[in-house]
């Protein structure tokens, strides 16, 4: 399971942007998530000297580190006033969070269950939430291959009666700047307490409208 979870995130973020990832990036990031996973667990089962405690602790790691970041970003995302108080109170959430690993390992090692069930569990649990992200990237993958049927033909009318087009005259020399994803000053100021007066005047100096 450690393995598993180790993956779920490579292949998640393939399957919700499969349009700008290559496959073969794919490839190379879940190899060096499985190499690196295999090696983590290998040291653990040797400083443990037990392979269940070994792949306990390492999932609960990958846990920590992948599936709740995913979560944390989706609840801050979501309420702007929530990632407001996360990143205000970052100090504190990171204490506990470290106070709550330091107990589960010390307990985890110091525990006398074998933890089969547990393992068992995780296999199952493991699974889901791979095959999730899997089939979604399959079903995109497919779907993308049908759209290639509807694809623009490669020569254009132009081309065929060897016109060539001309520019036309007085055209106005326009710039349309697009922030993909940056967000207005206004919410960064209230948000985040960063002053991005400098890159609007900088562009307002240089003639362009600002839509604030």
């Amino acid at each position: 399971h450690p393995i598993m979870f180790a993956l779920q995130p490579v292949v998640f973020m393939y399957s919700v942007n499969y349009n700008e990832i290559y496959v073969n990036d794919l490839i190379t990031t879940a190899a060096a998530a499985f190499a690196l996973t295999a090696l983590a667990c290998l040291l653990l089962r040797l400083a443990t000297k037990n392979s269940a405690k070994a792949g306990i602790l390492l999932t609960f790691t990958l846990i920590c580190i992948f599936p709740l970041g995913q979560i944390l970003i989706k609840l801050t995302k979501d309420s702007p006033h929530t990632m407001q108080f996360f990143f205000a109170n970052a100090r504190i959430f990171a204490a506990v969070a470290l106070a709550a690993a330091f107990l589960f390992f010390y307990f985890t090692l110091k525990s006398s269950s074998d933890f089969r069930q547990a393992n068992s569990i995780l296999n199952v649990v493991a699974a889901v939430f791979l095959l999730m992200p899997c089939y979604t990237a399959a079903r995109s993958v497919i779907y993308r291959e049908r759209l290639n049927f509807y694809r623009f033909p490669s020569s254009s009318a132009a081309a065929k009666t060897g016109a060539t087009p001309q520019p036309a005259a007085n055209a106005p020399d326009v710039y349309y700047i697009i922030f993909d994803r940056y967000s207005r000053s206004d919410v960064q100021k209230e948000f985040f307490g960063h002053d991005n007066s400098a890159i609007d005047a900088f562009l307002k100096e240089k003639g362009f409208f600002v839509a604030d």
